[in-house]
């Protein structure tokens, strides 16, 4: 989770058990940019079987030049699609400006919100969202 994302972990979890996770060895990863299918940096939500085949796979991702040409997110995206690990649609995770082009509202069941960038934007933010708990 980036610092500048407020992120309300209670409310993850319901969401990823509605979710078709086969158990410890599913190679699972969330999208969680509907605009473009992408995952997006503020929150980047996968299984440990996922983590571990990225990890054991990094210098081959990196031996492929489109990989490269983007940020951390797009890497993490592309190797782990290169790599076969199973994308799931994951896309009411995270409301994140630079996917909607809309500032996040911070209400609903969302469990990230980004970007916050002041202390008071911040704070109202996490305000608003609790009122819909």
């Amino acid at each position: 989770v980036d610092p500048d994302t407020v992120f309300f972990a209670h409310r993850l979890r319901p969401q990823l058990q509605a979710q078709n996770i086969m158990g410890a060895t599913d190679r699972a990863f969330f999208k969680n940019c509907r605009s473009y299918n992408s995952v997006q940096g503020p929150l980047e939500v996968f299984t440990r079987a996922a983590a571990d085949a990225f990890l054991n796979s990094i210098d081959r991702c990196q031996a492929q030049a489109f990989m490269m040409e983007k940020g951390e997110d797009w890497f993490f995206d592309k190797c782990m699609e290169y790599i076969g690990s199973r994308a799931v649609e994951g896309f009411n995770l995270l409301e994140d400006q630079w996917c909607t082009r809309a500032k996040p509202s911070c209400g609903g069941t969302t469990a990230a919100f980004h970007p916050l960038k002041t202390t008071e934007g911040y704070g109202e933010c996490v305000k608003t969202a609790r009122l819909h708990e």
